[in-house]
């Protein structure tokens, strides 16, 4: 779980894999929705319940030519396949188990060629993850996974 106020160039530990000893050239990620024995799932007052959702984006806007608005975006949809291609050999051995790679999220990009006043009114009462905007969003946010 990342709460994005709080992330921005911050470390966030968002998992650890105790993969069997190999030698790995990649690593392949998926968003999914979380349950209940996720980490890091938030649980203060006002804050998303997250079972059962991938994403939930809610925030407000304010357009660089004028206009604002809100946008509530709430997704059970799984991203999948990002794969990602290491920077260099990983290798997971006896004599080092603690390999370790960094990944970066770049939520900047997440509403890149998105029409931020046509998302409000399309995800004013559901989020429809066939929609072209929310679409967009969501391979946005896939896209924006990367090795630091």
């Amino acid at each position: 779980m990342i709460n994005l106020p709080g992330a921005d160039n911050s470390p966030v530990s968002i998992g650890r894999l105790s993969p069997p000893q190999n030698d790995y050239c990649g690593v392949q990620f998926d968003v999914l929705a979380g349950d209940a024995d996720t980490e890091y799932l938030p649980t203060g007052i006002g804050e998303p319940n997250m079972i059962g959702r991938s994403i939930v984006i809610e925030g407000s806007y304010n357009l660089a030519g004028g206009g604002s608005g809100a946008i509530h975006i709430s997704s059970t949809a799984t991203l999948a396949n990002r794969d990602l291609l290491l920077s260099v050999l990983l290798p997971i051995s006896t004599s080092n188990l603690n390999g370790k790679i960094d990944i970066g999220i770049n939520y900047d990009t997440w509403f890149n060629m998105v029409d931020l006043g046509l998302i409000e009114t399309e995800t004013a009462t559901f989020t429809n993850p066939g929609d072209v905007n929310v679409n967009r969003v969501l391979q946005n946010i896939i896209e924006s996974i990367h090795q630091i």
